[in-house]
């Protein structure tokens, strides 16, 4: 049987996680664990171990490593941590969207999100 799929997100175990988490609050639960290292000059390397959900760990392996351009002293070999923050609440908040629209039974033909930061 096709597992009930709209945007490439199984609705039955999307409205089945959250069917339990509204039973069981703690088994909605998450911890992350990112160890960042400084690798010289403006650049850092973070690791990305491990999450948890509902108490039980699971493992991934992922490297991110970020940089400054060279006008804020960096050598611009990879984005900088604001733009890897804006990137990471833009995809948080498109993921939340698609899954909504998603149990709603609506398809997504585009999305696209802008992120812009300006500094006082």
């Amino acid at each position: 049987m096709m597992a009930n799929q709209v945007n490439g997100i199984s609705v039955d175990n999307l409205t089945g996680f959250t069917d339990a988490v509204t039973k069981s609050p703690e088994k909605g639960k998450v911890d992350f664990c990112v160890t960042s290292r400084w690798k010289g000059q403006t650049k850092i390397e973070a690791e990305v171990s491990s999450f948890s959900l509902g108490g039980v760990e699971i493992q991934k392996s992922f490297t991110i490593d970020s940089d400054e351009p060279e006008q804020l002293l960096g050598a611009n070999t990879a984005p900088n941590p604001q733009e890897l923050l804006m990137a990471a609440v833009n995809a948080c908040m498109m993921v939340g969207c698609v899954a909504n629209v998603s149990v709603s039974g609506h398809g997504c033909l585009v999305l696209q999100m802008l992120g812009l930061f300006r500094g006082a």
